[in-house]
């Protein structure tokens, strides 16, 4: 019978990798036993998101403290807890102070689970990352030219809402009654599909979370 995190570890290289165009295979293999944290990592995380990129790539230098780079910036990494199966960190924006807090089953090179953030634990998805130097060059190269710093698509979704609340207000302040009822109609639609996203998220992180209890 197979290993539950095992399983489980395998649907995420698919679930991560798929949408980024590598397979997040790790060519050392199970033999080889757990790799050292302290180095470079690959991969990406799932979001809730309806304008955002479902899955986006990241960056990772790993140590007891590190870095990472992903379409929201660049952040500072700190190890919480270590042990040869699991790892927790907390990973913190120095531009915009946002907090998040990973949790990672540790197989071969590959780490694999969990994220939610402290103020908002309603808003959590998973990741999956892999050593950069246990990736095909294929994979590696893959990885890395998806790896941005900046969002398009946050931009374009941060335009489109301040749109919306102005149409909103415009109408509302008896300009545009028609307008006014379109744009919290917008509203409400995206809200509805906001909430489908969180709740499909959530159900991946909990089971991450029950699994690495």
């Amino acid at each position: 019978m197979s290993d539950p995190a095992d399983t489980a570890i395998e649907r995420m290289r698919a679930r991560i990798g798929r949408p980024l165009g590598a397979s997040l295979r790790d060519r050392r293999g199970v033999s080889d036993g757990v790799a050292p944290l302290d180095g470079e990592w690959l991969g990406g995380f799932a979001q809730p998101s309806v304008v955002l990129n479902e899955v986006s790539a990241m960056s990772a230098q790993l140590a007891n403290q590190g870095t990472m780079r992903d379409e929201y910036g660049e952040s500072s990494v700190t190890v919480v807890a270590l042990t040869p199966e699991k790892l927790e960190l907390r990973k913190s924006y120095a531009r915009s102070g946002a907090e998040f807090v990973y949790v990672a089953q540790r197989s071969a090179a590959t780490l694999a689970g969990y994220w939610y953030a402290p103020k908002n634990k309603a808003f959590r998805g998973v990741f999956c990352l892999v050593r950069a130097d246990a990736l095909g060059p294929d994979d590696e190269r893959a990885l890395r030219n998806r790896v941005r710093t900046t969002s398009p698509r946050r931009i374009a979704l941060l335009v489109a809402s301040a749109a919306v609340v102005a149409a909103f207000a415009w109408g509302a302040l008896g300009h545009d009654r028609v307008l006014a009822l379109g744009a919290l109609a917008v509203f409400c639609a995206f809200q509805v599909v906001v909430y489908f996203r969180l709740s499909a998220r959530r159900r991946e992180a909990d089971a991450w979370r029950e699994l690495l209890g």
